[in-house]
């Protein structure tokens, strides 16, 4: 196991910064604990990730609004087989990037949701 590499997500912001939502990881983490009664269950470490994912949309669509309504059209009537929303939609979706409870959230040109990695090594039998 020495010198054994491991590599995954970074599922938590480690630093104390207040994100789109006005809390710090921690802050957020208090308010979801309290939330689910301070029950433990696997799935529990991805609600940053999932708090972020709806800020995500809620900011993609603000922002989608907005040039639509500069362009004359309205949100509320987008339909899928209208290209010219689909396309205004997924660059505002790849231009939308803030500071959420997990880090920074940014998209790349496919719109793919980029996202910190740690890399760590076992020396000695530890981490």
């Amino acid at each position: 196991m020495d010198g054994y590499l491991a590599t995954g997500a970074v599922y938590i912001n480690e630093k104390s910064e207040r994100g789109v939502a006005g809390l710090t990881s921690d802050e957020y983490q208090a308010v979801f604990d309290k939330h689910i009664n301070y029950t433990r269950k696997a799935g529990n470490r991805f609600s940053h990730w999932a708090f972020d994912c709806l800020w995500a949309v809620a900011l993609c669509l603000n922002n989608t609004s907005r040039q639509l309504q500069a362009q004359g059209g309205k949100l509320e009537d987008f339909q899928y087989d209208n290209e010219e929303y689909t396309h205004t939609m997924f660059d505002t979706m790849t231009a939308t990037n803030f500071l959420g409870t997990k880090g920074q959230v940014v998209f790349d040109e496919d719109g793919s949701a980029l996202s910190r990695q740690r890399v760590a090594q076992f020396q000695s039998n530890s981490l």
